[in-house]
């Protein structure tokens, strides 16, 4: 792996802000309302995922084709009325697949693209390169294509969104599209971690007199909220909990108080821990399930499916703390 530098870590957190962006337009929208309602141009919600998907795919294999040696074989695909055609030529390939295999398809080139920066140099990312068309172009450019390509689509969903009907995007949606969206969002924030230094995470504040420690140990407090309220109901159970939330805040710094004397390491295993629960209690949580609902701490009636997305909106909210308090800068 190369070593990541500070430029680097930024590109890994807008790619990773990026793409939740893009998924968590798709939250409260029902499998119908992403495979048959049309954004633009007759494309769905799902056949743009399976769109951002293939220009992933095709930015790996342009990479590899300069890493062998074979940059003369790359085919101007995306120069003038080649786009058109290639882009139309991506509807009629993917446009039968299933939300399944198009999320599935996004998320496994997404996951290799990310790999494969971490893995090439800084050299190899700025050394020009000179395409048979008579373009110059490196490697870290066609990275950064692929941000404003996320960006692109994302404002194109959430757009199309605020067009939809309020029932319409008030519904239980897939758990497939759940679980990359609350993947995604917790790629936000781990991105993040890796930008304070280890002597600042339980020293600089970050949310308010709050530190990288103090976050972190926040939002495991939460999900193990979510995760307790998963297992009742799994038991067929109403969930009950332990302590009413009648003030947010004083629930917030009361449990924040009761960390200050743990490590970082300790609260970071936690974090991990806990979120580690909740990806197997999701996994065997059956898909009907997500419409039962139960009462939370704070006195609301809602589904299981709108419990969940507390931990995404969560990890976002503190994710766009961090940044703003880091004073990150696109480089």
């Amino acid at each position: 792996m190369a070593t990541q530098t500070s430029w680097r870590l930024v590109f890994l957190a807008r790619l990773a802000a990026e793409r939740s962006y893009f998924l968590r337009q798709l939250w409260a929208l029902d499998e119908a309302t992403i495979t048959a309602v049309p954004v633009n141009n007759q494309q769905t919600a799902k056949d743009i995922i399976a769109h951002v998907a293939a220009w992933d795919s095709l930015t790996l294999s342009r990479i590899r084709l300069v890493g062998n040696g074979r940059t003369h074989q790359i085919k101007p695909l995306d120069v003038g009325s080649s786009l058109d055609n290639f882009n139309a030529e991506l509807r009629t390939r993917y446009q039968d697949s299933s939300l399944k295999l198009a999320l599935a398809f996004a998320l496994r080139e997404r996951s290799s693209l990310c790999y494969t920066f971490t893995q090439l140099t800084d050299e190899a990312l700025t050394r020009p390169i000179h395409l048979p068309w008579g373009q110059e172009t490196c490697l870290r450019d066609w990275f950064i294509e692929r941000v404003q390509h996320d960006a692109y689509h994302a404002q194109e969903l959430e757009t199309w969104r605020k067009t939809l009907p309020r029932p319409r995007k008030r519904q239980v949606g897939p758990k497939l599209i759940l679980r990359a969206i609350l993947k995604a969002a917790r790629q936000e924030i781990l991105t993040l971690v890796d930008m304070v230094p280890d002597a600042e995470r339980n020293t600089r504040p970050l949310c308010g007199e709050w530190t990288l420690k103090d976050l972190i140990g926040h939002l495991a407090d939460w999900e193990r909220l979510i995760v307790d309220g998963l297992r009742q109901l799994l038991l067929s159970q109403q969930p009950t909990f332990a302590d009413p939330i009648n003030d947010f805040v004083t629930f917030d710094e009361a449990r924040v108080a009761a960390r200050r004397r743990q490590s970082w390491p300790q609260v970071w295993r936690v974090f991990n821990q806990t979120r580690q629960a909740l990806d197997d209690a999701l996994q065997t949580f059956p898909e009907p399930f997500l419409g039962h609902t139960l009462v939370t701490p704070w006195g609301k009636i809602m589904p299981a499916y709108f419990w969940l997305t507390i931990c995404f909106g969560h990890d976002h909210e503190h994710a766009l703390d961090v940044y703003q308090s880091l004073r990150i800068e696109d480089k």
